[in-house]
């Protein structure tokens, strides 16, 4: 995997994630920090890397919670690094009050597979050659829309966190991906509706950057682009 990033910070609040890749390129974060300024992304993506290739690696080993029997090892594995990193953050830092919560996108490529969690935003595209833009995954992201709101909107607040509740709802999801797939990420409470009419060709960080800032010049907004076969 290899991500092209672009952010805008608009005339509105709203952290930016934070992109971490394992150094064979298999695993990778983004990571949107809510409370304490100090938050160390980094120590959280090195304790959900080590802990998912534990599971990953020693197939003997014992979850700590049950596996389901609807997902497969790779989704399990992930699920259960999310799940125990949830109830970590929330022991360590938000037993008594609120202090932090993140923001989340966990993602694997084994072979032509990707799998990935999200816990909020951002909202996961799937940029296909010869077909249009399409999202994928956990779509019912309020209040998420393609349509455009003029006026100035309220500041954005996340719909999930990761570590404010002992338990958390979500589901991983794979897909096999062709050779020239890639995914658009978008940390923002709106899609352009711009996007969906340009070709291919035209869907470039700096294209789908000028969209989003001349769709909503006062919201600000987190653009990744993974190229999901890109190692280098």
């Amino acid at each position: 995997m290899k991500i092209q990033e672009r952010s805008f910070s608009g005339k509105i609040f709203r952290p930016k994630p934070k992109c971490y890749l394992s150094s064979n390129k298999k695993l990778m974060t983004a990571i949107t920090p809510w409370g304490q300024e100090a938050a160390n992304t980094q120590d959280l993506f090195e304790s959900m890397e080590t802990q998912y290739n534990f599971l990953s690696e020693d197939k003997e080993s014992t979850h700590p919670f049950p596996k389901l029997m609807s997902l497969t090892p790779i989704e399990n594995d992930m699920r259960t690094t999310v799940i125990q990193i949830n109830q970590n953050i929330f022991d360590k830092i938000n037993q008594d009050e609120y202090a932090m919560g993140f923001e989340l996108f966990f993602a694997t490529v084994v072979g032509n597979v990707f799998t990935f969690i999200q816990i909020g935003q951002p909202v996961v595209l799937i940029d296909r050659p010869h077909q249009g833009l399409r999202i994928i995954g956990q779509t019912a992201t309020p209040p998420l829309s393609h349509k455009t709101n003029k006026k100035m909107p309220h500041p954005p607040l996340p719909y999930q966190l990761l570590g404010v509740n002992e338990d958390i709802s979500f589901h991983p999801f794979f897909f096999r991906f062709q050779p020239e797939d890639r995914l658009i990420l978008l940390n923002r409470d709106t899609i352009p509706a711009k996007w969906f009419y340009l070709k291919r060709e035209e869907r470039t960080v700096d294209k789908l950057s000028q969209l989003a800032a001349e769709d909503q010049p006062y919201m600000p907004f987190w653009l990744g682009i993974i190229d999901l076969m890109d190692s280098t």
